[in-house]
């Protein structure tokens, strides 16, 4: 087993003296340091603009959505020419006009197109952003309603004999506040266009280090398979058994691996998502899923080397790999949540299972 060790540290020797395997490795950290630093700069928040026009109702919905604002940040222009502005400039990701009067509009059941929606062709989050103005909008418009109804409401009607509506409304607005944010008041459902179920209101989208690490790793086993069958092309294995030859060209790509995995933790540290030492999602529990998941990079890249013996086809299939990882795999968002294919069409793609760990 020793000749394997110093194969390992051989490997490991010839990597660091290559300029642009140091520059990868440091690529990674740096960039995710960037990219953290970038969204703290912006807030991690897309900008919508609003425009009340002065209307109380609308003030209340306006302050409603920028008190409960997590993934946008809602503002209000003085102007509907603003807001367009605004829009037309990229300052905000779209803009939503309230009309005068809404409050009765809604009351007289008049509530189709009662919103304008200001979008550009680059506009990609309106979608959700109405959601979110929906949503605001209508926690507002449901207290008044419930408000309505513990005045004149036929359920109260016995209640309101023994107390005024005041007191009845007094007891109600504590439980809406508390079950506005619970599903029980206001929820959605969805379905995909085919009919099928959708679980979540919508993709889960976090700071992608893991998922950029899973990929980085890959990444680096491949370019190392290739390497590997150069260097067999060249000659270096023809003295070696099989065994032996297939034992050096795992320890060859498991060396480019292992600073793969490193860097990868030292993104996870820069990038503020380093775990903590102990406990659930400790820091053991991801070196040891680093290990697993940088052993199984080494193996399927070795695998892949075997079965097609060709490295510039190796070399033609990265593309393939890092365009498919980022599109079916969570990385970014899980467009599986929409696209149920995806959940299938992902197990082919090997930084899935270390996004599951």
């Amino acid at each position: 087993m020793g000749w394997i060790a110093k194969w390992y540290i051989y490997s490991c020797k010839r990597l660091l003296k290559k300029p642009l395997f140091l520059l990868l490795l440091i690529s990674l950290p740096l960039g995710m340091r960037a990219f953290r630093g970038a969204e703290k700069e912006s807030g991690g928040s897309i900008a919508i603009a609003l425009y009340t026009g002065g209307d109380a109702f609308n003030e209340q919905v306006a302050d409603a959505l920028g008190k409960d604002a997590q993934s946008f940040s809602f503002y209000r222009c003085g102007s509907e020419e603003e807001l367009w502005n605004d829009v037309a400039s990229g300052r905000a990701e779209c803009g939503y006009c309230f009309p005068e009067g809404l409050k009765e509009r809604l009351d007289a059941g008049d509530y189709k197109r009662a919103i304008r929606a200001v979008t550009s062709p680059s506009t990609v989050a309106s979608g959700i952003a109405s959601e979110s103005v929906y949503a605001g909008l209508f926690s507002v418009y449901g207290r008044e309603l419930l408000r309505q109804y513990a005045v004149s409401g036929q359920a109260f009607a016995g209640a309101r004999e023994l107390f005024l509506a005041e007191r009845i409304w007094e007891e109600l607005e504590p439980l809406y506040d508390k079950n506005l944010k619970n599903g029980s008041t206001f929820a959605f459902a969805y379905e995909t266009v085919a009919g099928a179920a959708v679980e979540e209101a919508q993709a889960l989208a976090s700071f992608p280090v893991r998922g950029m690490g899973a990929v980085f790793i890959l990444v680096m086993g491949l370019g190392a398979a290739v390497t590997a069958g150069e260097d067999g092309g060249r000659g270096l294995y023809l003295a070696m058994t099989e065994a032996r030859k297939t034992a050096c060209q795992l320890m060859q790509i498991g060396a480019a691996v292992s600073f793969a995995a490193l860097s990868v933790l030292v993104s996870l540290a820069v990038s503020g998502s380093f775990p903590r030492p102990c406990g659930p999602g400790s820091l053991f529990q991801e070196c040891a899923a680093l290990a697993l998941y940088g052993a199984s990079a080494a193996v399927f890249s070795w695998g892949l080397l075997a079965a097609v013996k060709r490295p510039q086809a190796i070399a033609g299939l990265i593309p393939f790999f890092i365009l498919g990882s980022l599109a079916v795999c969570p990385v970014f968002a899980d467009l599986s949540r929409f696209i149920p294919v995806i959940k299938i069409i992902r197990w082919g793609f090997l930084p899935w299972y270390y996004l599951r760990l």
